[in-house]
């Protein structure tokens, strides 16, 4: 195991963080590891570096789920193509409802960056200061609509609706993160 070793390319350059590896059995008289590994990647890393020398990481969050946009979706709703991130989901009460996105608007951008699919979206959203407002494109009824949305600390959220702060999950502060992981949250 190498978990937390740097994961490097053939030039040597440190391009992620190890965090796991598949086996095919046990730790007990099983195969081990197939050459499958998993790892943050390391401009992930880069981003939230800052953040753990300080002592707290902010993500931010909206309060949407979202999944990708399937052709039949793309036909129902009168898309051009399968691109954004269709919210499924708005968490009542959260940035998104207070904002007016409903369920089957289709996010096509956030604060300015394309979301093409909707993997892109978490990513963008949390990498986005706490606090601040940001135009965020949606196609409803075949029109594009542009809303403001006001971002929210995902960490103070998760306490709000009762997770104790050394709960909060890892895999929501580093979106790529492939094992949910504990973290101390400040």
């Amino acid at each position: 195991g190498n978990s937390g070793g740097p994961l490097l390319n053939l030039r040597g350059e440190v391009i992620g963080v190890n965090t796991a590896i598949y086996s095919n059995g046990s730790a007990l008289g099983g195969a081990g590891n197939i050459g499958i590994g998993f790892a943050i990647p390391i401009n992930t890393v880069r981003d939230v570096l800052p953040g753990l020398r300080s002592g707290k990481i902010t993500r931010g969050r909206i309060g949407v789920q979202v999944r990708p946009v399937t052709p039949d979706d793309a036909e129902a709703l009168g898309l051009k193509d399968r691109k954004g991130a269709l919210v499924a989901a708005v968490t009542p009460g959260g940035p998104a409802d207070a904002a007016g996105l409903e369920p089957r608007d289709v996010i096509v951008e956030f604060n300015g960056k394309p979301v093409a699919r909707s993997n892109d979206l978490p990513e963008v959203v949390a990498t986005t200061a706490p606090g601040a407002t940001v135009p965020v494109k949606v196609v409803r009824d075949g029109k594009d609509r542009t809303l403001n949305v006001k971002v929210e600390d995902y960490v103070e959220a998760a306490r709000a609706v009762g997770n104790p702060p050394w709960r909060i999950a890892l895999r929501h502060v580093l979106p790529n993160v492939t094992a949910p992981l504990i973290v101390q949250a400040t």
